[in-house]
């Protein structure tokens, strides 16, 4: 996981689960190479969190290496909502589909209010399998790699000043 406010609500969820070590990397592009050994060495998907912008676009070193290496990742970027893409506003560059033919399978999950746990949890399946070259959408892959999923959120998660004043 590399910290940002947009991704926080990523982090805090995966953090709760109790088979999941979450370790914090400050700078995403070092994020994406310790998760590449990681893969390589235990031979399973490794999750990357970055938050949105450039952010994910510093990943793409370690998405290349992956790909042609055939190494297992699951990379979570989360990303503004469809409407503020290039307005300007930090961090609105448009993430879809921005690692191209370097990913086996790329999902926007959308608004994830709107999707119900066994939605969540089918694409999480796919994701993995997909990555492990179990499947690619439905066929036969054989070819491990690198899977995106790209999720927006309205707002990014915010400490409230009564919990601010406290840390």
């Amino acid at each position: 996981v590399s910290p940002g406010s947009r991704n926080t609500p990523l982090m805090l969820a995966l953090s709760d689960q109790d088979e999941i070590e979450c370790i914090s990397v400050v700078d995403e592009r070092d994020s994406g190479f310790i998760a590449l050994g990681l893969s390589k060495s235990s031979y399973l998907p490794t999750l990357v969190i970055t938050t949105s912008g450039t952010a994910a676009a510093n990943l793409y070193p370690s998405i290349i290496e992956a790909f042609m290496t055939e190494t297992p990742l699951i990379i979570l970027t989360a990303d503004r909502p469809s409407h503020l893409i290039g307005t300007g506003e930090n961090q609105t560059i448009n993430q879809h589909e921005i690692f191209g033919n370097y990913v086996q399978y790329f999902s926007d999950m959308g608004d994830l209010n709107l999707l119900d746990e066994k939605k969540i949890r089918n694409i999480a399946i796919e994701s993995y399998k997909c990555s492990m070259g179990l499947t690619d959408r439905g066929k036969l892959s054989f070819t491990k790699g690198p899977v995106h999923l790209n999720i927006p959120f309205e707002k990014p998660l915010h400490l409230s000043s009564e919990i601010r004043n406290k840390v």
